[in-house]
């Protein structure tokens, strides 16, 4: 079993904060600058759900996660000096560092693993809950196969789903500069990017970059 460490920490917690819910206005935000980024998207009762993400060199976490993203994101304004000291009031917040899970074999005798357990792509690939999803369906559907039995079951569940969790794995490996730029021409051109591939027809020419 191994943990690749894919290079970032990241943070979410949801305050209460009436003027930031409006500022955003329906919408979902995001503030990026070179190695980090912050999100915000209003939810109902006048509360903000946030989202942190931040170039790290290793996976070892904070002491304290709120003091790590007053370090990271302290000197940004807009949102982030409300959401901040939200945090602060807050008797938990979720921090963690990105990483995925690889396992050499994803079950022993009649014992199997599903979704993030053996197969978690990270944030940075996406698709997590579809996957786990999708894992059991493949797992149901073997199980069910009355001319096998339960260990021929679980190594044909592993062989259909492995390349695709491998693709996926390898995906999220690739966009991690995508995802947390580290510099401000290279956010630049992600933004561009992504302006351009709104438009009509754009979104497969662009495919083999995203």
């Amino acid at each position: 079993m191994t943990f690749p460490f894919l290079g970032m920490h990241a943070s979410a917690f949801v305050f209460e904060d009436a003027g930031a819910c409006d500022a955003l206005a329906g919408r979902f935000m995001l503030m990026s600058a070179p190695g980090r980024q912050a999100g915000f998207y209003p939810i109902r009762g006048g509360r903000v759900a946030t989202f942190f993400a931040h170039r790290m060199p290793e996976a070892r976490l904070p002491a304290s996660p709120v003091q790590a993203l007053e370090q990271h994101y302290g000197h940004l304004g807009w949102l982030i000096p409300t959401a901040l000291r939200q945090a602060r009031q807050l008797s938990n917040i979720y921090y963690d560092s990105v990483s995925q899970v690889r396992l050499t074999r994803w079950s022993f005798g009649r014992i199997a693993l599903v979704g993030d357990a053996c197969q978690a792509v990270s944030l940075v690939a996406g698709q997590g809950a579809s996957l786990a999803m999708n894992a059991a369906h493949v797992l149901s559907e073997e199980l069910l196969n009355a001319h096998s039995s339960i260990e021929e079951a679980l190594a044909r569940y592993e062989t259909r789903l492995r390349p695709l969790i491998e693709r996926k794995q390898q995906t999220g490996k690739r966009l991690v500069s995508w995802f947390v730029p580290r510099s401000r021409w290279q956010a630049a051109l992600r933004n561009l990017t992504l302006n351009v591939a709104d438009h009509a027809g754009m979104s497969w020419i662009l495919r083999p970059l995203t």
